[in-house]
């Protein structure tokens, strides 16, 4: 402590003693929380007499024992000051900081606790004689722990209850004030109104002390405790704006502004002060300025330069009543110089007067009602009507700050028409939109205390507000595409929050926004709405019509869930759901989420049930229809056992049933055949239990014309691994004579690719193709040849080998006769590759019957008589023709097979090979047509493929080839090089190396006895 160096240590020991007196009375003054101020009074009142005693022994006078006693002096002036602090503030305010007091009081006995323990450490004299009573003392003090009282406690719970339920009846307020009486805190209107105005006081000082939580707590208790309901708050701001009004029109203008009074301006800064404080001798100073003054070891006034004996800052209350007057003048000033410009027609002005209005607003919350009472509230939906882009966002922006918090202005502002001015704003820039949210989502909530801090979850909802915008047309559209556009995420939580209210127990309301893809409200009524609200949600789905996006939009929101949960609710509830599945199924993804919410299993079940509705099975059947739809592989990963032969048993004897309705029958049998086209084991295995095809067949004759096709693709399906049965049921004439309508329906040529297909698997089978010879099935053949695509001829000219039996020459007659040939020659020139093939195939069968039907010259005439002359076949030796021995030379058919023997595909050369190889099966004499043909250098490039049949195929025909020796001359030197290197190729046959080497070794010989030069 400066100033007391040269006083005697005695004369410091008194002036601490009568320090500690002095604090001990003033601790017992105390009315409100006096457990912790009688405590500090008791210790303060045991180290009087320590003190007495110390001074008695007459202390040896150091550095260390003053600093100790200046401490304890300095630490016991604190609780003085503390003492005088509560003293004097009212008694409402105690109780609400009665824990800042408790914990202040507990923090200053700690600290005189702790300067009290110092003594021992300075003075032996003290150890010696009081240092158990000293210790004893210090370590009570330095631990003690002070709280709050049980009843104060009560009290602010009970304050902080109401306001978080916003409790502004007059029930409350007089229960509370019941309670605080309890405590002995008179509530005579009079003591009333005294506490208030020292509540608002200690408000006024938060402010300027910068201490928002402490002036908005403060703000909230006044409002609660206030018999100055909301009708009376606003006659009051009214009766203000009315006196500031008077003012303003009295007041001289300049620059813009009404000239502060002189009383206002500090001596130090020369502005308006913020938060004037008074000195002893009566000067008023900016708090900040005269603080940083003192802090400079100053203690004169620095305006008049005297002296001052106390240094103690008061508020002046007066100066700032002037100063707040003053503001609200300007502030008025400014409202209506906002108005006027924006009654102007010239815009460019628009934007800084709405900063100022948004400026006097967070100024001062009461000038939101001076400014609906200037009209302007109307005047500003008016211009955001007619105004685009940025200054429309502004709009909203301001009428936002204007309305926070305020009843009055928010049914003014809607009044004025701005709920068709915030929906009219879909399609415009984000920023706007964004605006128009805020603003709506404001409007829309019930919090007219200012300043009131409502958690969101706690939020309410105007009503009457939102009933509101429920009639306004283009609401709904606005909303959901807000929630639907990516680029407003920010503002999809609060729109999704106003569609939640406007949806709640409204059924129509939710399907409503449904109707505008936004189905979560329609998810959640499924999930907790009542039994008839969860069937008018179903209904609504069913009348709706959904895209693939809305389906998977559904899907998303989690609407399956609650559908397989009613899927086991009574019949009423089930026929609905499995109908909604049923709309939702068309959706591969909405499919995936049904199967991983286990709903396959109970799919299954209801449609093999008899005791389920028709309705429910026919919906099961499609659902599984379109589940299956896309294969086994939909079910990877999805953790759904796939069909087993079980129940894919079941489907197949539910199938013929004659029973079984149409609208099960059909979509059932689509998912068997999506299920059989993933060749599943278990289809191949429930396929050929016995009977399983016979029983399916009949359904190739049912009067539906699709159960027909869809039949004949499931046999054709499995026609080739169990065709007996079906060979058995085609043999009768009745079903063979309906099968045939397949074949001869041109306006199906899937159908007839599928017939085509089915009897292509069949072609072995020689009983069967007589029969259909005998039902006219070549002509009808040949006759898609000409026409079909590329799909129906290959399983055509498949079907055909059956027909081209070299073992049935007539059969093979039939076939050449009705024209196969010239078709078959075209294919080899620009069919597909299978097509090609199997049009060789074709070839060589009918070529390979060619030495049967050739007519031998007749040898019998006489040489005085000749006969006529008759031309021989080069090939066969006697006379040929096409019709007559299917004469390879005279088809055409020659050219276009040399040329195939260059095609890439293995499958491709090897029929051609076969087809060439008949022009030599019969002795040499196709050799030199071969020879002349071109067809022996492709060959000998043959042998340099890996193709095992092929090259055998091709040694076989090179071996009687070079057995002509004018042909093998032509070829020795090529035929040696390619033969040689197959012979010593240790990666093929042994039997085809050997035949290459007998080749060979003919070649060599023909070349040593000089038949022809190598």
């Amino acid at each position: 402590m400066s100033g007391l160096e040269l006083v005697p240590i005695g004369t410091i020991l008194g002036l601490l003693i009568d320090q500690v007196i002095s604090t001990t009375i003033a601790l017992n003054d105390v009315l409100v929380e006096k457990e912790c101020f009688k405590n500090l009074s008791s210790y303060l009142f045991d180290i009087s007499p320590i003190l007495v005693e110390l001074q008695n022994h007459e202390l040896n006078d150091t550095p260390a024992v003053r600093r100790t006693l200046e401490f304890l002096k300095e630490d016991c002036e604190k609780a003085e000051g503390l003492v005088q602090k509560y003293k004097n503030s009212g008694k409402f305010y105690t109780i609400l900081f009665c824990r800042r007091i408790a914990n202040e009081m507990q923090d200053a006995t700690r600290a005189i606790g702790r300067s009290l323990a110092m003594l021992p450490l300075v003075s032996a004299e003290v150890l010696s004689a009081i240092s158990e009573k000293v210790n004893r003392l210090q370590a009570a003090m330095q631990n003690v722990e002070y709280v709050a009282s049980h009843s104060s406690l009560a009290i602010l719970e009970k304050l902080d209850k109401g306001i978080r339920e916003e409790r502004h009846d007059h029930n409350f307020r007089n229960s509370m004030l019941e309670q605080i009486a309890s405590v002995g805190v008179p509530i005579e209107p009079s003591e009333i109104k005294k506490e208030l105005d020292s509540l608002r006081m200690e408000k006024e000082e938060a402010a300027a002390r910068k201490e928002k939580q402490e002036e908005i707590f403060l703000k909230q208790v006044i409002e609660l405790l206030s018999n100055d309901d909301d009708v009376h708050a606003e006659e009051r701001i009214r009766k203000q704006y009315d006196l500031i009004s008077n003012l303003v029109e009295k007041s001289r203008i300049h620059n813009g502004m009404i000239k502060e009074y002189n009383a206002s301006l500090c001596p130090i800064t020369k502005s308006v002060m913020v938060n004037p404080v008074i000195l002893c001798n009566g000067t008023t100073y900016e708090r900040e300025a005269i603080e940083a003054w003192f802090l400079q070891g100053n203690t004169t006034d620095p305006h008049t330069g005297e002296t001052l004996e106390d240094l103690a800052l008061k508020p002046n209350i007066s100066v700032r009543q002037l100063i707040q007057q003053w503001r609200e003048k300007n502030q008025l000033l400014k409202i209506r110089q906002a108005k006027e410009i924006l009654q102007s027609t010239n815009s460019s002005g628009y934007d800084d007067a709405l900063r100022d209005i948004q400026k006097v607003v967070k100024e001062n919350m009461d000038t939101k009602i001076w400014i609906a009472i200037e009209g302007l509230i109307d005047i500003i939906v008016l211009l955001m009507g007619i105004s685009d882009g940025n200054l429309k966002s502004r709009f909203f922006q301001a009428l936002l700050d204007i309305v926070e918090r305020h009843s009055d202005n928010k049914n003014k502002a809607v009044a004025a028409g701005v709920l068709q001015h915030i929906v009219e704003c879909v399609g415009l820039d984000s920023s706007v939109c964004t605006a128009a949210v805020n603003l709506l989502s404001e409007l829309l909530q019930e919090n007219d205390r200012q300043f009131l801090a409502i958690p969101e979850e706690d939020c309410k909802w105007n009503e009457t507000l939102c009933r509101k915008l429920k009639q306004q047309h283009g609401a709904i559209t606005f909303l959901v595409v807000i929630i639907l556009d990516k680029q407003f995420s920010e503002s999809s939580k609060k729109v999704e929050d106003i569609l939640f209210q406007l949806c709640f127990n409204d059924d129509n309301m939710i399907l409503s926004v449904a109707s505008y893809r936004w189905y979560k409200p329609l998810v959640h009524r499924l999930f907790d709405g009542s039994e008839s609200a969860k069937h008018r949600m179903m209904r609504g789905l069913l009348g709706m019509q959904l895209v693939e996006d809305d389906l998977e939009q559904l899907g998303e929101a989690g609407v399956i869930k609650p559908l397989i949960k009613l899927a086991m609710a009574d019949d009423e509830s089930k026929e609905l759901t499995f109908s909604v599945m049923a709309k939702l199924s068309a959706s591969l993804k909405t499919r995936r989420y049904i199967a991983e919410e286990g709903g396959f299993s109970i799919i299954l079940e209801q449609m093999f049930s008899s005791q389920a509705s028709p309705i429910i099975r026919e919906s099961c059947s499609e659902i599984f229809e379109k589940i299956t739809s896309n294969g086994m592989e939909f079910f990877t990963g999805s953790g759904v056992v796939v069909p087993n032969q079980e129940q894919i048993s079941k489907l197949l004897v539910m199938l013929p049933i004659p029973s079984t309705p149409i609208g099960i029958r059909k979509p059932a049998f689509r998912a068997l055949l999506n299920i059989s086209s993933s060749e599943n084991a278990a289809a191949e295995k429930a396929v050929a239990t016995p009977n399983v095809i016979s029983d399916i067949l009949p359904l190739l004759q049912d009067s539906d014309k699709e159960i027909q096709e869809l039949t004949l693709k499931f046999v054709h399906r499995f026609s080739r691994n169990v065709p007996i049965g079906i060979t058995d049921f085609l043999l009768d004439d009745r079903r063979l004579e309906a099968f045939m309508s397949f074949l001869k329906d041109d306006s199906q040529p899937e159908t007839q690719i599928l017939a085509v297909g089915l009897l292509s698997n069949l072609q072995k089978n020689n009983q069967l193709i007589k029969r259909l010879a005998e039902f006219g099935t070549i002509p009808l053949l040949l006759n898609m040849l000409k026409r079909c695509t590329i799909d129906v001829n290959n399983n055509v000219l498949e079907l055909l080998s059956g027909f081209t039996n070299p073992a049935d020459i007539k059969m093979q007659e039939s076939v050449v006769r009705l024209g196969a040939y010239p078709l078959l020659v075209d294919f080899l020139k620009s069919g597909s590759s299978t097509a090609k093939a199997r049009a060789a195939a074709l070839i060589s069968s009918l070529s390979s019957s060619s030495p049967k039907l050739t007519k031998m010259k007749d040898q019998t005439s006489c040489f005085c008589f000749p006969g006529k002359k008759v031309t021989t076949c080069e090939v066969h030796g006697g006379i040929c023709s096409l019709e007559s021995s299917f004469c390879l030379l005279d088809s055409g058919a020659l050219p276009p097979l040399v040329r195939l023997l260059k095609e890439r595909d293995d499958a491709v050369k090897l029929p051609a090979i076969l087809a060439l190889k008949t022009l030599v099966q019969e002795g040499q004499r196709g050799a030199n047509v071969l020879h002349q043909l071109g067809a022996i250098a492709p060959m000998l490039n043959l042998l340099s493929e890996q193709n095992a049949a092929l090259i055998e195929e091709v040694l076989e025909i090179l071996e009687r080839v070079f057995s002509v020796r004018a042909v093998a001359g032509n070829y020795s030197g090529q035929a040696m090089k390619s033969l040689i290197e197959l012979s010593h190729n240790q990666n093929m046959d042994d039997h085809l190396r050997a035949k290459a080497a007998k080749i060979l070794s003919n070649l060599e010989i023909f070349s040593k006895s000089g038949s022809y030069p190598v």
